[in-house]
């Protein structure tokens, strides 16, 4: 069980988990912001599933997981700056409220669902940028 645990705790302090966020979270973005444009497309090129609810909920489900695990654990262990969390708090909001509270299929769901992914990467990006300024191995 230690070595489990051992090797979670490895992974969390790990800068690849910081670019497999921002690609996931990009990736999230662009979904989002092409699905309106392409949505007939794929219904007729058989790749419908890209478009189904479950797998927008997935890619959610790992993005917020990753941005959870990674930025939480770098800002208590090492760089102490709310920034990084900020910004995943305002694009998981963004996100949450596009999926809850705005028709879907709209250019007003796509918008604020791309900004969600964006702002999650973003907040990747300077939690990445600030654990290379501090020069350590603990981020």
């Amino acid at each position: 069980m230690h070595s489990v645990l051992s090797k979670y705790q490895t992974l969390r302090a790990s800068p690849k988990l910081d670019r497999l966020g921002m690609i996931i979270s990009f990736g999230c973005a662009i979904h989002c912001a092409a699905m309106p444009l392409i949505a007939g497309a794929l219904a007729l090129s058989g790749l419908h599933w890209l478009g189904d609810s479950r797998l927008e909920w997935a890619i959610i489900a790992v993005s917020f997981t990753i941005a959870i695990s990674r930025l939480f654990w770098s800002y208590h262990r090492q760089h102490n700056n709310p920034e990084c969390l900020i910004l995943f708090s305002l694009g998981a909001s963004a996100i949450l409220i596009a999926q809850f509270f705005l028709p879907g299929g709209t250019a007003t769901d796509s918008a604020a669902m791309a900004a969600g992914g964006l702002l999650i990467a973003a907040a990747h990006f300077r939690n990445h940028r600030l654990c290379n300024h501090k020069h350590s191995n603990k981020c």
